[in-house]
C-alpha cells in the first residue's frame, strides 16, 4: 500500500512531471471510452475492503471484513471501425471468511490465484454529431474452469459458473465537459461450489444484477480530468443447495458512488486513480441460521492504459 501510495504521488499529484508530458491523442481519456487506436492495453491494481454489519452481532458476525487485491489485465483489438474485441484477465489474493457466504464462521482464510479470462466486445452504434450523443453497446462472457472452493487456504479463486455482462450507454461531449448515462446487465449462470466451512458440494443458483449509473467529467486543463459517477443496483436472490440444506442470499437494492482523476502521461497514455463505495443491504436465510445487515464495500483502483 506504501508503494501505491507514493506511484500516486509522483503521477497524479506533482504538477511538474504532468506538463512535462505531452497531451492526449487517442482519446483515452474519455469517459465514453472507445480510443481512436487499432488497439489499447490496460493494467489495473485494486484493493477492495468488504465490510459485513449484523444488527444483532454475535461473537461469530461481530465486525466482519474481507479483503481483496485486484490485478487486472486488458488487450483490445479493433476490428472495424465501429468494434473493438478483447480479454480481460484477473489475479486475486483474498482474506475472507465464513459470513461472507452466509455461514456464521470468524475463521479467516487467505487465497490466491486467478480467475477464469472474459472475452469482450465493445461496440460503437452511434458516433457524436454535434448535440446528438454517441451510443455504446457492451458484451462479454466469462465461461467456467471447474466448481469454486471456498473456506480453505488452498482454494481457487474461480467463479464457479458462467458469467455473461451487457450494457448500454449514451454519452454526450460538451467542450470541457463530458457526460454518461450507462444501463448493464449481469447474469450469473448455474455452477457448483465446494465449500470448506460446512464441507459440501454445493450447486449454485441462477441470479441476476443491473446496475444504472450516471458518470460526469470535467477536463479542468490539459493534464489533470476529475470524474465522478452515481448510481443504484439491484441484484436478485442467489440459492445455494445441498439437497434439502440451502442458503438464500439477498442483497436487494444498493447505491454506488465513485469519484476519480486521470492523467495524461504522454500521447499515447495515461494513468487513473478511483475510490468506488457501494452501500446495500445483506439477508441470508437458512434451514440452520439466518443473517441480515448491511455490506459497505470500498474500491481504490490505480489504472495505466496506452494506445497502440
Amino acid at each position: 500500500m506504501k508503494h501505491l501510495l507514493f506511484l500516486l504521488f509522483v503521477v497524479l499529484i506533482y504538477p511538474e512531471y504532468a506538463h512535462s508530458q505531452g497531451v492526449l491523442s487517442k482519446q483515452l481519456e474519455r469517459l465514453n471510452f472507445f480510443p481512436e487506436a487499432d488497439a489499447f492495453f490496460t493494467a489495473r491494481y485494486s484493493y477492495q475492503r468488504l465490510n459485513i454489519e449484523t444488527p444483532q452481532q454475535t461473537l461469530m458476525t461481530k465486525e466482519v471484513n474481507n479483503y481483496l487485491n485486484v490485478v487486472a489485465l486488458t488487450y483490445a483489438h479493433r476490428l472495424s471501425r465501429k468494434m473493438f474485441i478483447g480479454v480481460n484477465g484477473y489475479l486475486e489474493e483474498a482474506s475472507e471468511n465464513g459470513v461472507k457466504y452466509g455461514v456464521p464462521f470468524r475463521r479467516r482464510f487467505n487465497a490466491s490465484g486467478a480467475r477464469e479470462p472474459e472475452i469482450f466486445m465493445l461496440y460503437r452504434l452511434r458516433f457524436q454529431k454535434e448535440k446528438r450523443g454517441m451510443i455504446d453497446f457492451f458484451l462479454s462472457h466469462s465461461p467456467t474452469f471447474g466448481r469454486r472452493q471456498v473456506g480453505v487456504k488452498e482454494g481457487n479463486r474461480y467463479n464457479g459458473m458462467p458469467i455473461l455482462k451487457t450494457g448500454l450507454s449514451h454519452g454526450l461531449h460538451e467542450e470541457d465537459w463530458e457526460f454518461k448515462s450507462a444501463l448493464s446487465l449481469n447474469y450469473f449462470a448455474k455452477g457448483e461450489e465446494w465449500n470448506g466451512f460446512t464441507n459440501s458440494v454445493y450447486d449454485l443458483g441462477a441470479y441476476k444484477s443491473i446496475k444504472f449509473q450516471f458518470s460526469a467529467q470535467y477536463q479542468a486543463n490539459e493534464w489533470l480530468l476529475p470524474f465522478g459517477s452515481v448510481g443504484v443496483v439491484y441484484t436478485g436472490p442467489e440459492i445455494i443447495k445441498e439437497g434439502q440444506i440451502s442458503r438464500e442470499i439477498q442483497t436487494g437494492t444498493g447505491s454506488v458512488f465513485e469519484v476519480g482523476l486521470k492523467r495524461p502521461l504522454g500521447e499515447r497514455s495515461l494513468v487513473e486513480v478511483s475510490f468506488s463505495l457501494e452501500r446495500y443491504e445483506y439477508f441470508v436465510k437458512s434451514n440452520i441460521e439466518n443473517l441480515d445487515g448491511e455490506v459497505i464495500e470500498q474500491q481504490l483502483s490505480l489504472a495505466y492504459k496506452t494506445a497502440f
